[in-house]
C-alpha cells in the first residue's frame, strides 16, 4: 500500500516535517463531524486524513463518445464524489468511525 501512495505523491522524507498543516494553526480542524486541535492531535489528524479513501481522475482508457475522451476530466468528478461518499459510508458502517487505517491492516 505504501508504494502505491508513494506512486501517486511521490517518495516521503521523514527526515523533513510534512506541510499539511503550517505549523502555530490554531483553528479547530473538522474532519467528517470529527473535531481536532492541531496543536495537540496533529498526528490524529494526519491518520484521520490517511484513513480517507481518495479516488482521482482516470485517464489512458479506450477512447469514448464523438469527442474520443480518453480520461473523465472535466465530467468525472461527479462519479469520483460519489465513490468517495460510498466508500466512506460503507466504511463507517462495517468498520465504525474511529478505524483508522495502518499498514498492518
Amino acid at each position: 500500500m505504501d508504494s502505491m501512495i508513494e506512486s501517486y505523491l511521490g517518495a516521503v522524507d521523514t527526515a523533513q516535517e510534512p506541510d499539511d498543516i503550517p505549523k502555530g494553526c490554531t483553528d479547530t480542524v473538522w474532519i467528517l463531524g470529527k473535531c481536532y486541535n492541531p496543536v495537540q492531535e496533529l498526528e490524529l489528524i494526519r491518520r484521520d486524513i490517511q484513513t480517507r479513501i481518495w479516488c482521482t481522475y482516470r485517464r489512458g482508457f479506450v477512447p469514448i463518445g464523438s469527442p474520443q475522451l480518453t480520461s473523465d476530466k472535466g465530467w468525472g468528478c461527479m462519479l469520483r464524489c460519489g465513490q468517495m461518499i460510498l466508500a466512506q459510508s460503507l466504511l463507517d458502517l462495517h468498520l465504525g468511525r474511529d478505524w483508522f487505517w495502518t499498514p498492518e491492516t
